[in-house]
């Protein structure tokens, strides 16, 4: 089972990222963010152990859809050359998680939101 650091957004911040999850849920076989029950994220690593050194994955990420088909693959090269707006977004937790499915392990409040 694989483990992940990332820092989460916690609050209303996270809601132009929910809508870009929705719009690229659209190309999924089945939406899959949203399906996590975990909310908006960065991911910093992803570790195949716990207690390993090893990175799998050190190049942060925000996935959008996880399991579009590939005859959609048009579509979704059309989606990733879409213009996005800039979005502010306030990370407040940074977590430790165990996936799939998703489970918070221990979690760090970075920042309170007013």
């Amino acid at each position: 089972m694989p483990y992940a650091i990332s820092i989460r957004s916690d609050n209303e911040s996270a809601n132009q990222i929910r809508e870009l999850w929705r719009d690229a849920g659209k190309l999924d076989q089945e939406p899959s963010m949203e399906s996590l029950n975990y909310l908006p994220h960065l991911t910093l690593a992803i570790y195949d152990e716990i207690d390993s050194s090893l990175v799998i994955d050190a190049v942060a990420h925000s996935s959008l859809a996880t399991s579009i088909a590939f005859e959609r693959k048009t579509e979704a090269l059309e989606f990733t050359n879409r213009s996005i707006e800039p979005i502010d977004v306030v990370f407040d937790v940074s977590d430790c998680a165990s996936f799939l499915p998703v489970e918070v392990l221990h979690e760090i409040v970075l920042a309170t939101c007013h």
